[in-house]
């Protein structure tokens, strides 16, 4: 995929149901928890983390929120506002597929 083609990629929406590749991998390093995948490499928060271990291509990106709200206590809107967050920034990297 190309980057034009990344960018034309609609926004995630509540019901979409987000899949990593098979690939991908989730690292602890000393200071940080790191995420790669092929020559990619980001760094993630503990809540990214969380949210990225969700993306299973089972739970919509609201199911996902929920279990956000449940393990961290923040308000629903917040919780998919990170998640939807945490889902568009890994798209533009080509780290997310939506079954």
């Amino acid at each position: 995929m190309t980057s034009g083609e990344e960018m034309n990629q609609p926004s995630p929406g509540p019901d979409s149901v987000p899949k990593m590749p098979l690939d991908l991998r989730i690292r602890r390093t000393k200071d940080s928890l790191l995420l790669m995948y092929g020559e990619s490499l980001m760094e993630l928060s503990e809540s990214a983390a969380f949210i990225v271990r969700e993306f299973e291509g089972r739970s919509s990106l609201a199911d996902i929120a929920r279990r956000l709200v449940d393990a961290y206590g923040i308000p629903f809107d917040e919780a998919l506002e990170d998640v939807t967050s945490v889902a568009e920034s890994l798209q533009s990297h080509a780290m997310v597929d939506y079954a």
